[in-house]
């Protein structure tokens, strides 16, 4: 019986990586790209301190702006207002020594985790307190009763009449 890595190396002959496809050209500027948005990251969380840092994350930076992205709208709200003392913090790094403006928008990490999906998909059962019948509505239903000719129906209200005398 073929085991999971005998058959991700039957599956790998003959398949090509992505790499082989695209320009060296691009490659060599995915990964400057990737080089910068680590430094990137690394100075942002040397000079912006925990719990913003944890919740707001530099994106990109050119022209004298960092875009940011924020969890939520309270964090964005937060990063906003705390905009010109990361400004004055950020600029203490050679890379950030021209920042401006910080632009920040709100893209939630991820998504939701698959628990939570599931919860969300399955129906929730929705349990209604019963009030108690009031008695002149039970001997309405059963005096009703007595005038249905629909045999079903009759026992049917006179069952709802009878519950509210237990």
């Amino acid at each position: 019986m073929a085991t999971g890595a005998d058959k991700r190396k039957t599956a790998a002959k003959g398949v090509q990586g992505l790499g082989a496809f695209l320009p060296s050209s691009f490659l060599k500027d995915l990964r400057q790209q990737e080089a910068e948005n680590t430094q990137l990251c690394v100075l942002w969380e040397r000079q912006v301190n925990a719990p913003l840092s944890n919740h707001v994350r530099p994106v990109h930076y050119e022209k004298k702006i960092l875009h940011v992205n924020a969890d939520s709208p309270v964090w964005a709200s937060r990063a906003r207002h705390e905009a010109r003392e990361m400004i004055v913090r950020l600029r203490r790094e050679k890379f950030f020594k021209d920042i401006t403006r910080i632009e920040v928008k709100i893209k939630p990490k991820g998504g939701l985790d698959r628990e939570t999906l599931l919860r969300m998909a399955k129906p929730r059962e929705i349990k209604a307190k019963a009030k108690p019948m009031p008695n002149g509505v039970a001997m309405m239903l059963d005096s009703l009763a007595k005038d249905v000719a629909d045999p079903k129906l009759r026992e049917a209200l006179s069952r709802l009449a009878a519950a509210r005398k237990k």
